[in-house]
């Protein structure tokens, strides 16, 4: 299978996007830019965070670039912004760098395109009062200069050091463990993905956001929702929700205040309207969660929001299937409403519906598959069993909720992001701001839950709405089995692991045990750093799992660079030379690995076992190589 093309390293600008497309939040708001979308495909802007690291070793314009740096450096020192916490986050790897927060580390910041940087043990940032995040993103960075590793420089996305740093500026923020991410990146276990021969991990996060999501424990909130599971109560503060919470004083006041607190170019409340405007996503989410409950296309919305805050550079969509769609016998039309998530390493192809018009909503084409490679591009439904697998699989095998095969171009795309990483969600929504919408979310509730319709009446109108749901012959309501677990598929072991990252061992399991009794399973060896992790799970399990991927090294032409010399050795072994019917298959994996790989097996085998059993079976070209 072909690897998927990574996009070269970009550097970094801290580019404010918006989110495109209508939402609860802000009900008149268009899709607007998305039409762009299907009109081109435009050259993707750097998204990168905030960092650009002044090395002076780096070539071309190092020199100009540290001294800038250098400039932002020369004026007094202050105290590290929030170091107490970072250093209690850090544990024995203490950090002590020396901050600059004075008008010349701000004007170094804007003339390096930058929001922070750090350089010989300082730290300069563009704002006097740098968020937990930005603070301990460059302490990070210190902690990784003083251990002896070099940074890659730019703050690009891809760079590993970049990713480590992002990856515990997070976990600090929401109070969980670092231990393990602060872990040097030539260690076993670092994070961010570890240099392994030519290939390296990438994550791609889906397992972790919807891990994010499902802990949230949300309740489903329409009429699919179960009954006797939410007792009404969801349905109930939903419809109060996208009825009237968001438009009422005790929300929109403190909100107003957090943002222009939080943003210096938002100054009236007109200016905070219209950012909650172009940021409605984010705001959704964290009213939903703090109301706990909403319809499946909130539970997309959450998730695109979680997966643009935790990625970067990733294509998030909100997409679905709505109204009256041909049955796949071709006869008449069935009524379908679902909405879920969408993540794809590339902008998707985009077509207006609506004929010569034009005037329809923005749909995927029928051929999209014949356009992008579909393994790649992941549906997350967490309303439906927190599902996570291949568009191709979901909608082209049945294994969407309604069990049913659509076309590409029966799905409807409501917003579309590309997401920008967690230093940049930080400066957009620091915990001010989040504390803000959540509390006034809560009191906004609070507030709408005493409202009555007329003065005369006996019940609120949350008694009402929770008393409609909480009708069991409303033919609209009914039951249905909703699994509270991660539920990952994939048909390439690869991208399998990848996906699966973050969510509980055995979820793993699972994932991989349908895996292994897929009648199609394969595994992807050209993105090497996941084709190894996989390929050395399922031997560490052993059994039919160890049996199930060496059956996807095809023996019979030249092995792939991703399996070394050691996994090679461990197959040869399994084989047995010792039993009669193996030495042909021993003999053809044997003829059909590299010099490179021969070395690498030679050194991990004793010299008796290398000379008896592997030196018989080279052939004339091989013992050449090797100086045999």
């Amino acid at each position: 299978m072909p690897q998927r093309k990574q996009r070269e390293p970009e550097v970094q600008t801290a580019r404010r996007g918006s989110e495109q497309g209508p939402s609860a939040a802000h009900p008149g708001g268009t899709i607007g830019e998305l039409q762009l979308l299907a009109d081109r495909s435009p050259q993707v802007e750097s998204l990168g965070a905030m960092q650009r690291q002044a090395d002076a070793d780096r070539g071309g314009g190092a020199d100009a670039t540290r001294e800038r740096a250098s400039l932002g450096i020369s004026g007094s020192a202050s105290a590290y912004p929030h170091l107490s916490t970072i250093n209690a986050a850090f544990g024995e790897r203490r950090v002590a760098p020396k901050a600059h927060l004075d008008g010349r580390a701000r004007a170094a910041n804007a003339a390096l395109g930058s929001r922070g940087f750090s350089l010989d043990g300082h730290v300069a940032f563009a704002s006097s009062t740098p968020s937990l995040f930005e603070a301990t993103h460059e302490a990070v960075h210190e902690l990784q200069r003083a251990r002896g590793e070099q940074p890659e420089g730019g703050g690009r996305s891809g760079d590993r050091y970049e990713a480590q740093a992002n990856e515990v500026a997070l976990a600090v923020t929401e109070g969980r463990d670092v231990s393990r991410s602060l872990a040097p990146l030539g260690a076993a276990g670092a994070s961010g993905g570890a240099s392994e021969g030519g290939g390296s991990l990438q994550f791609l996060k889906e397992g972790e956001t919807m891990e994010y999501v499902r802990n949230q424990k949300m309740r489903v909130a329409n009429r699919r929702a179960s009954v006797d599971a939410t007792h009404g109560e969801s349905y109930a503060k939903h419809r109060i929700f996208v009825g009237a919470l968001v438009g009422r004083d005790e929300f929109l006041d403190p909100v107003r205040q957090a943002i222009k607190d939080a943003h210096d170019t938002v100054t009236t409340n007109a200016d905070a309207d219209r950012w909650m405007g172009q940021h409605a996503l984010h705001i959704n989410r964290y009213i939903l969660e703090k109301i706990k409950a909403g319809t499946c296309r909130n539970f997309a919305e959450m998730t695109l929001s979680r997966h643009v805050e935790t990625t970067q550079n990733q294509w998030v969509y909100v997409a679905g299937v709505e109204g009256y769609i041909a049955n796949e016998s071709g006869v008449g039309v069935s009524h379908y409403d679902h909405g879920w998530t969408l993540t794809s390493p590339v902008q998707l192809p985009l077509v207006r519906a609506g004929g010569l018009l034009g005037r329809g909503p923005l749909m995927l084409p029928n051929n999209l598959d014949a356009q992008v490679n579909v393994q790649d591009v992941t549906v997350m439904d967490p309303w439906d069993s927190h599902k996570i697998m291949s568009i191709d699989r979901f909608l082209r095998q049945g294994k969407n909720y309604y069990a049913r095969n659509f076309r590409y171009g029966d799905i409807k795309i409501y917003n579309v992001v590309q997401s920008h990483g967690a230093q940049t969600h930080a400066g957009l929504f620091p915990q001010t701001l989040i504390r803000a919408i959540k509390n006034g979310a809560q009191a906004a509730l609070r507030a709408e839950m005493r409202r009555k319709e007329y003065p005369s009446d006996r019940r609120t109108i949350y008694e009402d709405n929770k008393r409609s749901g909480l009708d069991k012959d409303n033919s609209q309501v009914w039951e249905f089995d909703r699994v509270k677990q991660t539920h990952v598929e994939h048909v390439d072991a690869a991208r399998l692991w990848e996906l699966t990252r973050g969510i509980p061992n055995a979820r793993v399991q699972a994932a991989f045990d349908s895996w292994r009794v897929d009648a199609n399973a394969t595994i992807d060896w050209a993105r090497q750093g996941s084709a190894r992790a996989a390929f050395d799970y399922m031997v560490r399990r052993g059994g039919a799992s160890r049996a199930a991927i060496y059956s996807c090294v095809d023996t019979t032409q030249a092995l792939p660079a991703a399996l070394t010399g050691d996994r090679l050795w461990k197959m040869a072994k399994h084989l047995s030379w010792r039993a009669d019917d193996k030495v042909l298959e021993l003999t053809t994996l044997v003829r059909n690995m590299s010099p490179q790989q021969l070395r690498e097996l030679r050194r991990e085998a004793s010299n008796s076992n290398f000379t008896n059993h592997i030196v018989p079976k080279l052939s004339q070209t091989q013992r050449t190589a090797l100086g045999l």
